[in-house]
């Protein structure tokens, strides 16, 4: 077994080789290595046990139907609205929803995002505001968070380019204290 780096035009991808059945399997195990040898390490303990079965073997969970269960099983305070927001901005993406769990990648989930980015509210017309899209991605990365830790998914496809999200500077800016109230904090009886 073996995890190897292969250079792309966007970066290193990483996969991983084992033999399975008398056969040399290779499976793509993402952009992140340490998240390759975790693998790696998960794939060779499922052929000694018996257990591994190939991608095209295993049960293949839909995102939509993944989403659904998942939806009705959650407790937060918020879940019901979280949930109707999901279903209406990325269950009902039919390209995305009709997609096996195991086959969602980074691109898939960038393609997501900017497509929420231009997308317009059915309530007000416009487009849905930075934090509504934030909200949504941060509630796609819990779901895909939660089908790992169920192993449906191998790797965590919510990896996003830096800068996707821009932030707006955060009210007036701090200034730092001057030397003189720095000298009458530290010598203050009362501290």
């Amino acid at each position: 077994m073996a995890v190897v780096a292969r250079k792309r035009a966007r970066g290193v991808v990483y996969w991983i080789s084992f033999w399975w059945m008398g056969k040399q399997v290779w499976e793509r195990a993402g952009l992140d290595q340490r998240e390759a040898v975790r693998l790696e390490k998960r794939r060779k303990q499922e052929v000694l046990r018996g257990e591994y079965l190939p991608r095209e073997l295993r049960a293949a969970t839909l995102v939509g139907q993944y989403a659904k269960a998942w939806g009705e099983a959650r407790t937060n305070r918020n879940a019901k609205s979280e949930i109707q927001q999901f279903d209406r901005y990325i269950v009902e993406r039919e390209w995305f929803a009709a997609m096996p769990l195991v086959d969602v990648r980074p691109r898939h989930v960038i393609r997501l995002v900017e497509e929420l980015k231009n997308t317009k509210s059915e309530a007000t017309g416009k487009l849905l505001s930075p934090k509504t899209v934030r909200n949504l991605y941060g509630t796609l990365r819990t779901m895909l968070r939660d089908a790992r830790i169920a192993e449906l998914v191998d790797t965590d496809p919510c990896v996003l380019p830096h800068g996707t999200f821009r932030r707006k500077g955060g009210g007036p800016r701090r200034v730092p204290y001057s030397a003189a109230n720095v000298i009458a904090l530290i010598t203050s009886p009362k501290i």
